[in-house]
């Protein structure tokens, strides 16, 4: 997100709780770290309340990068400083989309297609309910953000009952807040996301269309290589996008994750971030700032139409590497199919040329967990 803003020469605050590889980017500009800030409404507002009079001349566009930040803003929007601007949905629309058997629920009720849900507490003698639950399939929590805390990963893969049944015990107090979801099978490719912006009046929306290349792991892990496409490509999707954003009453920056099934041939929802992502940068590489065109519908500039280039190349370099010696050592591509992919480039998540210290930081990173220094 700092280097949308910090490009368009827009001075950045950064209030995080961890010095990471953002930290360190040339783009940010006052930075304030408050371990554990998010765990604490009261002290993220008092952080809040500071940074506005600190910048009491200035108005303040206030970007969230992650469930735990959209959750507390969002419920105390009203609470906030005059000069600090949300532009995001309600509470009640933002709990609707990180709370993920919320979110299924309301696309079932949409008819809007999406993997098969059932209730953990159905199968707990390890016994098939009423539904057809095939393996494998996912034990995804409610809240990916507070699962991913106390457990250190996405879900829990399970391939036969007896799985379940352990899952059951490695949970303990925690299945009231998981529930299994049916696995889409298929490739990396098969992965394809809508990122954009919705107006504050809700009449446009700006879209971004990416397709997966690679992942990593590859087993619920994260892109590794994208590539922008055409966004009719994704037309029963946006069609069902419309649908779902009114319904949401939406408004601001997202990102919707799909994935097409091919044994029907249908896109099936599979989440909707309801904030800024992981790689938010990709879209104004192409062409298409979506924090430039949120930052013109607060002033009431925003034009009818954006555009951005097809074609373009985004790669994690060093996961990418990983991800398609991976699928060397699998046996699913040769070592020539897998060099004509690979797409080495001059921007990514981390790496741009105009913007080293992040990832000479995770350089630093990397070598220090291999030599264990402490």
């Amino acid at each position: 997100m700092l280097r949308n803003t910090g490009r368009l020469n827009i001075p950045n605050v950064y209030l995080t709780e961890k010095k990471d590889f953002v930290f360190h980017s040339v783009f940010c500009g006052d930075k304030i770290y408050q371990p554990r800030i998010a765990d604490n409404e009261h002290n993220l507002m008092d952080e809040i309340e500071a940074i506005a009079k600190k910048y009491a001349n200035d108005e303040i566009f206030c970007i969230a990068c992650s469930d735990e930040f959209i959750l507390p803003l969002s419920q105390y929007r009203n609470q906030l400083p005059k000069n600090i601007i949300l532009n995001q949905p309600s509470y009640d629309t933002i709990l609707s989309c990180v709370d993920k058997y919320k979110f299924y629920c309301i696309l079932e009720e949409l008819k809007i297609p999406t993997p098969k849900i059932f209730e953990f507490e159905a199968y707990q003698s390890g016994e098939r309910g009423q539904d057809d639950l095939s393996f494998p399939c996912f034990v995804k929590p409610k809240y990916s953000h507070l699962f991913q805390k106390q457990f250190g990963k996405k879900g829990f893969t399970c391939y036969s009952s007896e799985d379940i049944l352990n899952i059951r015990k490695i949970l303990g107090s925690y299945i009231k807040d998981v529930f299994i979801q049916e696995i889409i099978l298929g490739n990396s490719r098969n992965h394809f996301y809508c990122d954009g912006y919705i107006s504050k009046d809700r009449s446009k929306n700006f879209l971004f269309a990416r397709q997966r290349c690679n992942m990593f792991p590859p087993e619920w892990g994260n892109s590794t290589s994208l590539i922008s496409i055409k966004s009719d490509i994704l037309f029963p999707v946006i069609n069902h996008l419309d649908l779902l954003m009114d319904k949401l009453e939406y408004s601001g920056i997202y990102s919707l994750e799909v994935k097409y099934d091919e044994s029907d041939g249908k896109f099936k929802f599979i989440e909707l971030n309801p904030r800024s992502w992981w790689y938010n940068i990709f879209p104004s590489m192409c062409g298409l700032n979506l924090y430039q065109i949120a930052i013109d519908d607060l002033k009431n500039q925003i034009k009818n139409s954006y555009s951005y280039k097809e074609g373009i190349h985004f790669v994690y370099m060093w996961p990418e590497v990983k991800a398609l010696l991976g699928k060397i050592k699998s046996g699913k591509t040769g070592l020539l199919t897998a060099l004509k992919e690979f797409s080495p480039a001059l921007q990514g998540p981390i790496f741009a040329l105009d913007d080293l210290k992040p990832i000479l930081f995770r350089f630093g990173e990397f070598v220090q967990s291999k030599l264990n220094f402490k």
